[in-house]
């Protein structure tokens, strides 16, 4: 019944061309397996369950649109930032191209052939973020590359270990 009334087929707020509760029942929803359940099947029920059912959704429509309004308010007060900016004046390095650009060019080994601030001349990606913050992303990505590869030969030597040790 929620969804018949969230997608018009029952009105929410029955007028005088709507059908009345019991030609409801009758019509719509007397044959269905969920209201062949005691008690679901009578009409008299059904009314009071319909009239409630039409005043919850009400109520919540109404603290919607009391929230709408809230956030609204809120949105004035407080405006979003844009994803692409965290208020610093430049994207946030987290999903950008930049950053995945970076990978491909650490990974081609071009970071080790010129400084950083001559890595971030090469795309126009790079440019949207201030050289400092750039060439900070370059030592944050060799560094955690660093330790994958100590995690790495850590797990391999123990794994070498545990296999003599079973000798």
């Amino acid at each position: 019944m929620y969804k018949d009334i969230i997608e018009g087929r029952v009105a929410l707020a029955r007028g005088p061309a709507d059908p009345g509760p019991k030609e409801l029942f009758e019509t719509r929803y007397q044959h269905r397996p969920e209201f062949q359940v005691e008690n679901h099947g009578d009409p008299g029920m059904f009314s009071s369950r319909l009239r409630a059912l039409r005043k919850q959704i009400t109520d919540k429509h109404e603290r919607a649109i009391v929230d709408s309004n809230a956030l609204a308010n809120d949105r004035l007060l407080f405006p979003e930032v844009p994803d692409n900016d965290a208020g610093r004046g430049y994207p946030k390095w987290g999903g950008s191209m930049a950053k995945s650009l970076l990978k491909a060019d650490i990974d081609a080994g071009i970071h080790s052939t010129m400084t950083p601030a001559e890595l971030r001349d090469t795309r126009p990606e790079y440019k949207q973020f201030p050289p400092k913050v750039f060439r900070n992303h370059i030592y944050q990505d060799l560094k955690s590359r660093k330790k994958h590869v100590k995690k790495k030969k850590a797990k391999m030597a123990g794994v070498e270990e545990s296999a003599s040790s079973l000798d």
